[in-house]
């Protein structure tokens, strides 16, 4: 069976290409009659604070190491400010401070650093706050948001979903607090594939909420930037004529209003998500078309990132035209680019995965040497990015098999089958089963 054969129809798209009950009243969510607002007091937090924004300065300027340097020297201040709210036993400063905390460290640190920051603030919630606070819900959120970053999205659904049950629970409501929460959830659901017809719901809401928001006034950036969720969706659903139909629609919308948005996000989505929801229709030349008019736009309109995005998108358009050679180059392309920021996860799972692409085509053109060095390097790379359970291993590990079946070296084909479905939601621990000594392995 030509390898050919197990790709053509399941080649890998990258993730980061990126509701409980119907939509209410904003009003509704609150329960108003028993609820108060949520006002965080953080007038002490004034310089740890402009630390931080001084660090996102620099990050987004690309000075990576001053952006390092004022986000250490962020942590360290809202590590003296939880100190002294201990000392003086102000338990909810402390709690606060440990927060805003954790929220730089997981912009900075692969490792659990932010994690255990988390579990001293909860340590002190078990000991001195009730359940009702609103820092119960907001160290919940802080955990889902996380293990977001770290593209965990089995555990930030876990973290979330306890978080809106603490959000119910609570004595004082934050209308942006759970807006962010519902985004969260939205993107967790839709990149852990657990319930698409729940992603569904969400994003409902999410423009129902946003909609509301701009009834005094119009701001059709946010009204696109949930817009341009819609195709992702019904493409994770298998309905690509109505992804398509989607990503059309966002083009006009944003051609209408093009003189409001100015987010260069917005306008590298735009085309991206255009020449992804044609490749999945099979219109590769069309496809094409879009990407190359993305790359040739004027550098003020586009960035980074989405040029980034869109030299890969063009290797898998012209890996499915059946040009590995071709592919190969814009694969290798994409590899080459620097990361765009600190600590960036989605980046990197994206090279990694773009890795086990480049071995495909490898093996297309005969160089079955390098295309298996590839996928080795892929599975490693990512095993130390994601943690066990994770939708992205499960795509090394099938690739693995299938090419183990192709070379008809079965056993290692079904371990890595296996591999890929403990991956899963599955969650197994028996052990793998094993081929008969007596029967063929034809």
């Amino acid at each position: 069976m030509s390898f050919y054969l197990f790709r053509k129809y399941s080649l890998i798209l990258l993730a980061c290409f990126i509701v409980a009950g119907e939509w209410q009243k904003l009003s509704a969510q609150d329960f108003l009659a028993n609820k108060t607002k949520y006002v965080q007091d953080s007038s002490k937090f004034t310089k740890a604070e402009q630390l931080f924004q001084n660090g996102r300065a620099q990050q987004e300027r690309g000075n990576g190491q001053q952006a390092i340097d004022f986000y250490l020297a962020s942590i360290g201040e809202y590590q003296r400010l939880y100190k002294s709210a201990l000392d003086s036993k102000d338990y909810e400063t402390a709690i606060n401070a440990l927060l805003e905390k954790a929220d730089v460290e997981r912009r900075i640190y692969q490792n659990d650093t932010p994690y255990n920051t988390l579990k001293v603030a909860r340590g002190l919630l078990n000991s001195h706050v009730p359940l009702e606070n609103f820092l119960w819900f907001r160290t919940y959120l802080a955990y889902g948001r996380v293990a977001h970053i770290k593209a965990d999205y089995y555990r930030a659904t876990d973290y979330l979903d306890s978080a809106q049950l603490l959000y119910n629970k609570s004595n004082q409501f934050d209308n942006e607090a759970y807006r962010s929460l519902l985004e969260y959830k939205f993107y967790d659901y839709l990149y852990s594939y657990k319930s698409i017809d729940t992603v569904q719901k969400y994003i409902g809401v999410r423009l129902a909420l946003e909609r509301e928001a701009q009834v005094s006034k119009s701001d059709p950036e946010k009204i696109l930037y949930i817009l341009q969720d819609y195709p992702d969706i019904y493409s994770q659903k298998g309905e690509y004529d109505i992804a398509l139909a989607y990503a059309i629609s966002n083009y006009q919308y944003f051609s209408q209003n093009r003189k409001s948005i100015k987010n260069k996000d917005r306008y590298g989505e735009v085309y991206f998500d255009l020449s992804l929801a044609l490749y999945r229709k099979d219109q590769l030349n069309k496809a094409l078309e879009i990407a190359f008019e993305y790359l040739n736009s004027d550098p003020s309109f586009t960035n980074d990132s989405f040029r980034a995005n869109t030299m890969n998108l063009i290797g898998l358009v012209y890996n499915e035209m059946d040009k590995p050679r071709q592919a190969i180059e814009y694969f290798k392309k994409f590899l080459e680019l620097p990361n765009q920021s600190i600590g960036d996860m989605s980046i990197r799972i994206a090279k990694a995965t773009t890795l086990l692409n480049m071995g495909i085509n490898l093996y297309e053109i005969g160089d079955t040497e390098a295309a298996m060095q590839n996928y080795n390097r892929s599975l490693q790379e990512m095993k130390t990015l994601v943690e066990f359970p994770s939708t992205d291993l499960i795509n090394c590990y099938r690739y693995l098999g299938d090419f183990y079946a192709v070379e008809e070296r079965w056993r290692n084909a079904l371990i890595n089958y296996d591999s890929a479905l403990r991956n899963t939601e599955l969650k197994y621990s028996d052990q793998i089963l094993e081929f008969t000594k007596s029967d063929s392995y034809s």
